[in-house]
């Protein structure tokens, strides 16, 4: 509720009591990562809890994700990449993974890995504006502009008054 309410610090006070008085530490942590990375900018410090939250819990892909974001958002790309190889082979189904990942394999201009990876999230959520996006920039960086174009037109009819893609497709 505090996150909510924009109360952030507040929030990050009340998770450490939490933890303090034996809720989940991964969670806590996990919950500690995305309010710093993501409302924050610390992106430091959610690398810093996301990995308290990996070594209690391995198998947690959301501390992965998490962490990836904040790798990706200091220019370490490599890391984030590794970090959404991790969770995508915990859980080889959650698009969100596979589309973040892709996201980062085409700043790295891994295009065919990115398309690889868009089109079994594609697999899952045929209508999602975001996933056809991520498709247009790999095809179009990796030089087939045909399906680049194709991919672009999906994305502004499944969000047609989104200006980032009515942009992209006036260029």
């Amino acid at each position: 509720a505090l996150k909510n309410q924009g109360l952030y610090e507040k929030a990050l006070e009340e998770l450490e009591k939490s933890i303090k008085l034996g809720y989940p530490e991964a969670l806590s942590y996990n919950l500690k990562a995305f309010i710093l990375g993501e409302y924050l900018k610390d992106y430091e410090g959610g690398i810093y809890y996301a990995s308290k939250s990996i070594s209690i819990d391995p198998f947690d892909t959301e501390a992965y994700f998490m962490r990836a974001r904040g790798y990706a958002e200091t220019g370490r790309e490599e890391k984030a990449l590794a970090d959404l190889d991790s969770a995508v082979k915990i859980d080889p189904s959650d698009y969100s993974l596979l589309a973040e990942r892709a996201e980062i394999l085409t700043k790295l201009k891994k295009y065919g890995e990115a398309v690889s990876d868009l089109k079994k999230a594609l697999g899952s959520y045929p209508e999602n504006p975001e996933i056809w996006f991520g498709l247009y920039k790999a095809y179009f960086g990796a030089g087939f502009y045909s399906n680049a174009v194709y991919c672009l037109s999906k994305a502004v009819s499944a969000a047609p008054e989104d200006p980032v893609y009515l942009e992209e497709r006036a260029f």
